[in-house]
């Protein structure tokens, strides 16, 4: 029997029945989305993350499956992979810094990918959103948005902190679209990507950023 995998983001001083249910609210979400996803028939995708800040600083554990197709250049390792990701590394090695604790982060936030897949090339080229076609894009955010919204709304968003231009557009075009009469907040932090120009320094930006917002105060 395989070992359940539960996040910390379901944070012990939400009452039990609460935590379970939108726990199990936001796991079938997420299956729908990917069930949708494959109906484009886009490049292969493979999940995503920076192993060694989920393993030893948000101790999620589990099995980690494999796509039907597996890139013989990419193939999917699970918690036995040995690359790091420079942009997950960044991101959580800051709010480590100024958290110390997984707990006290995910007491007021939680991190929501769009996108929850990695597309690739048959040559194991990452495909951004970014490369697809017109149409393409719009079938995409016709079915990522919604979903979007849904998880916004069970778990009563009040600030959207948008991590990158893509996701801060792709924001304001849902709430305007989903919810225009919501009093959600969105922000801009820059993305963590290496790929960024003149991004060296994305920690010193993101705390400038979460300073000027008076968000440091959730998070030390």
């Amino acid at each position: 029997m395989e070992p359940e995998v539960m996040s910390s983001f379901f944070y012990q001083e939400i009452p039990c029945n609460k935590n379970l249910d939108l726990c199990n609210e936001f796991l079938d979400l997420i299956d729908e989305l990917n069930n949708n996803l494959e109906q484009l028939h886009l490049p292969k995708k493979v999940p995503f993350g920076e192993i060694e800040s989920v393993r030893n600083w948000l101790h999620i554990t589990g099995p980690v499956g494999k796509p039907p197709k597996e890139l013989h250049s990419r193939r999917v390792e699970g918690f036995n992979c040995s690359r790091s990701e420079i942009s997950g590394a960044r991101f959580w090695g800051l709010f480590k810094k100024l958290c110390g604790k997984p707990e006290n982060f995910f007491r007021s936030s939680f991190v929501y990918n769009y996108l929850p897949q990695q597309w690739m090339r048959s040559n194991g080229a990452n495909v951004t959103p970014g490369e697809f076609s017109a149409l393409d894009m719009t079938a995409l955010f016709d079915i990522c948005d919604p979903t979007f919204i849904k998880v916004l709304e069970i778990y009563e968003v009040e600030i959207i902190i948008a991590i990158g231009k893509f996701c801060e557009k792709r924001a304001q075009k849902a709430l305007k679209k989903y919810l225009p009469e919501s009093k959600i907040q969105i922000l801009y932090l820059p993305h963590p990507s290496p790929r960024a120009v003149n991004n060296t320094n994305w920690e010193e930006k993101a705390l400038e950023s979460l300073k000027n917002f008076n968000l440091l105060q959730y998070y030390t």
